[in-house]
């Protein structure tokens, strides 16, 4: 009875950390989308693809191999979303969504894969909203209502998996 209980806290504990970020963005500004890749990047990098399970064709970003494919882009996001640091320093394979509208609200999913054969999925839920922000940023000053992340994923660590890993083993032992 105890390992089932420690399984459930466990199974709680993992959906809690694995939690889609919070993002939100005004109207005609620009908004940066977190995510951090799970190894040294640029030279272990094999494919980052930032995509919305609501839009069937294209990516919302395609990068493979050392560059950014636009023949795989959705036409909607051509010219809109660029690396937040094109190096790539420190693990950051975050994008930049310009030019927001209120179509761009929704879910979207950064996949990342090393040459290890290591692959990370992270979710980010953007709202955008007019509400807060009026009267906030200089006039003609878009680049200023950069959109606020907001980490609901309750701490630990960013994947979860070595949270989840010791859960199961603690359930395991008991």
């Amino acid at each position: 009875m105890a390992q089932l209980a420690t399984l459930l806290v466990c199974t709680w504990m993992f959906s809690l950390s694995a939690a889609d970020q919070q993002v939100t963005a005004t109207p005609s500004g620009d908004a940066t989308l977190p995510c951090q890749a799970p190894a040294d990047t640029p030279t272990d990098l094999k494919l980052l693809k930032w995509s919305r399970p609501d839009v069937s064709s294209g990516y919302v970003y395609f990068h493979r191999d050392g560059r950014l494919l636009k023949e795989y882009q959705h036409s909607s996001y051509r010219g809109r979303v660029e690396l937040s640091d094109p190096e790539m320093r420190n693990r950051d394979v975050s994008v930049v969504l310009r030019n927001i509208s209120n179509s761009d609200a929704g879910k979207y999913e950064c996949l990342v894969s090393i040459k290890s054969e290591q692959t990370s999925r992270q979710y980010v839920r953007l709202t955008v909203t007019d509400e807060g922000h009026k009267g906030d940023t200089p006039a003609g000053n878009k680049r200023a209502r950069i959109g606020k992340v907001k980490n609901t994923a309750g701490g630990g660590n960013k994947n979860g998996y070595v949270g989840l890993a010791l859960c199961v083993v603690s359930a395991l032992v008991l």
